[in-house]
């Protein structure tokens, strides 16, 4: 499991793995800290503290709706272009 414990942050293993998914993780802002989808403008909040022990299974779960949101509207826009072809 990626993230078995979250404690606000991602550690350098956790960020190598989250990059080869075109994630990437910002704590750059005031707020929460941010997993964004390179590329696309698709942001998901990540909790600044750990709540729970389930905190860290939610974050994995965030990250994998994230990443299927993007790849899914990637896919549609790509359809749209190949019917825009075809007419």
């Amino acid at each position: 499991m990626l993230f078995p414990e979250w404690k606000g942050s991602v550690n350098p293993h956790q960020r190598q793995v989250l990059n080869k998914y075109n994630v990437y993780f910002d704590d750059s802002g005031k707020n929460h800290p941010k997993f964004r989808y390179g590329g696309t403008g698709y942001v998901s909040s990540a909790p600044s503290t750990t709540s729970d022990f389930k905190t860290g299974k939610r974050v994995a779960t965030q990250i994998v709706q994230l990443i299927e949101k993007a790849r899914r509207e990637e896919y549609e826009k790509q359809q749209k272009e190949k019917e825009r072809e075809r007419k």
